[in-house]
C-alpha cells in the first residue's frame, strides 16, 4: 500500500503580513449561500469581533476553511461607475487582465490599533445629526444600513457648515469607527487619487465560492457616492474610468466574479443576487 498522501501546507513567507480571518463555520452557521446578499453589517461585525483570528497571508491564501475579510469599495459618480482593468504583470495572478469595479484588500493587525469592531452602525447614527447621517431610500436598502457622509481627502477639515459640536463628533467617529471604514479610507487614498467628497452606502456582503479566490475571501461591499468626477488610478499596474452601468456589462465576461456580482446586484431594481447552495 503506498503512503497516504498528504496534502502540503505552505510555508509562512518572510516578512509575511498577518490578516484578518474568521473561520468560515462561524460566517454561515446556517449553512452557505451564493452571491452578494443584502445585510445587516452589524450582525457580521459582531461574529468578526468575537472570533477574529490573524494569520499569515501566504497560509490563508490555501485554506477555505477560513475566509479572509476584504471591504469591497464601488465608486460612483453621477451614475457613472469607476471601472479598472488590471495588467498581466499585476501581482495577484489569478485576477491578471481582468475587469474590476472594486477596489479590496485585507485587513491587516494594524488597521485595529486605533478602530474597535464593536461599534455598529445604529452606533454612529446616534451619535450624529440627522443631517449627515441618514436612512437612505435607494432600492438597494435591504436592511437598517445606514449612509455615513465621510470627507476622504487627508488633513482637510471639516465642512464649513458644520458646528463645532458636529466636527467633534465626527473626529471621534472616524477615530474610533469600525476597522471596515476606518480601512476604506486608507485603501481608498492608496490606490486613486480623488479631490472630492464621499458617502458610503453598505450594499451588502458578498460570498463567491465558484472559484479558489473567492473561496478563501468574504467581501463587505461599499458603494462610495462622489461629487466630483476626478477619479484615476495611482498605480501603473491598473487603468481605469468612469462609465454607465450599460457600458459596464459589456466588459462582463472579462470581469472578476465579484464585479460580476455587484453588476447584476446594481443592475437589478429590487435585487435579488443571492442563492443558498
Amino acid at each position: 500500500m503506498p503512503p497516504t498522501m498528504q496534502k502540503k501546507i505552505p510555508t509562512p513567507q518572510k516578512h509575511d503580513e498577518q490578516i484578518l480571518v474568521v473561520k468560515r463555520n462561524y460566517l454561515f452557521p446556517q449553512g452557505i449561500w451564493q452571491g452578494l446578499k443584502p445585510v445587516d453589517f452589524d450582525h457580521y461585525l459582531h461574529i468578526i469581533q468575537c472570533k477574529q483570528e490573524f494569520h499569515p497571508r501566504s497560509i490563508m491564501e490555501h485554506d477555505p476553511t477560513y475566509k479572509q475579510i476584504i471591504p469591497y469599495l464601488i465608486f460612483e459618480n453621477n451614475n457613472t461607475y469607476f471601472l479598472m482593468q488590471r495588467q498581466s504583470t499585476a501581482s495577484e495572478t489569478r485576477l491578471q487582465n481582468k475587469y474590476s469595479l472594486g477596489i479590496g484588500g485585507h485587513i491587516r493587525q494594524e488597521d485595529l490599533k486605533h478602530s474597535y469592531l464593536s461599534m455598529s452602525l445604529e452606533q454612529m447614527k446616534n451619535e450624529t445629526d440627522s443631517k449627515y447621517v441618514k436612512k437612505h431610500s435607494s432600492p438597494f436598502a435591504q436592511s437598517a444600513q445606514r449612509r455615513i457622509r465621510h470627507s476622504f481627502i487627508e488633513n482637510e477639515s471639516f465642512d464649513k457648515d458644520r458646528s463645532a459640536e458636529q466636527g467633534e463628533v465626527y473626529r471621534r467617529m472616524e477615530n474610533n469607527s469600525n476597522p471596515i471604514f476606518n480601512w476604506a479610507k486608507r485603501e481608498f487614498h492608496e490606490e486613486v487619487n480623488y479631490d472630492g467628497n464621499l458617502e458610503i452606502e453598505p450594499l451588502g456582503i458578498l460570498n463567491d465560492d465558484s472559484n479558489n479566490v473567492g473561496k478563501v475571501h468574504l467581501g463587505f461591499v461599499l458603494l462610495l457616492h462622489g461629487n466630483s468626477n476626478q477619479i484615476s488610478v495611482k498605480s501603473e499596474l491598473k487603468s481605469g474610468k468612469l462609465i454607465s452601468l450599460d457600458e459596464c456589462a459589456k466588459h462582463q465576461e472579462r470581469m472578476e466574479s465579484w464585479s460580476q456580482l455587484v453588476l447584476a446586484f446594481l443592475q437589478r431594481p429590487i435585487p435579488v443576487s443571492y442563492t443558498h447552495l
